[in-house]
């Protein structure tokens, strides 16, 4: 993690992760800031979960091609899990991506507004996590292309 973040490194993981319910009974898995970029991170819990939430500062990345590097590496764990994302960045790049990836609706880097859309929740069990890191790859390697 050293490597990826700039800054002095104060983290403690917690006990367990889980879903939390909203309202609606809607089984919600977040991910604060780069933790989405793990695949196997968001496979663990991935079973139990409707969507995926990921809030994130994308500040520090400043002027690079690293929010929208961060985006597609969230939006790829939306496909391999099978789940919408949901993304709220300060100011990056905030959008709804159905379970194949598709954007729904989005929000460009630093501007403002909010997005108003029936977010498309999950009702399908979730394929192995051997199968998720099958396609996980075919999918980097066809965005790669």
């Amino acid at each position: 993690i050293e490597q990826l973040v700039a800054g002095p490194m104060t983290f403690t993981a917690g006990n367990e992760r889980h879903p939390i319910t909203l309202p609606g009974g809607i089984r919600a898995l977040p991910f604060i800031c780069y933790e989405v970029i793990f695949p196997d991170l968001v496979a663990v819990d991935a079973t139990s979960a409707q969507l995926i939430v990921n809030v994130t500062n994308d500040a520090w990345f400043g002027d690079t091609p690293g929010p929208y590097q961060h985006f597609r590496q969230a939006q790829i764990r939306a496909v391999e899990n099978g789940l919408p994302l949901l993304r709220a960045a300060n100011n990056g790049i905030s959008a709804v991506v159905d379970p194949r990836g598709r954007v729904v609706d989005a929000l460009a880097i630093d501007a403002r507004g909010a997005i108003d859309v029936k977010v498309p929740v999950s009702e399908q069990t979730v394929i192995s996590s051997r199968q998720r890191r099958i396609n996980g790859t075919l999918i980097m390697l066809l965005f790669a292309l």
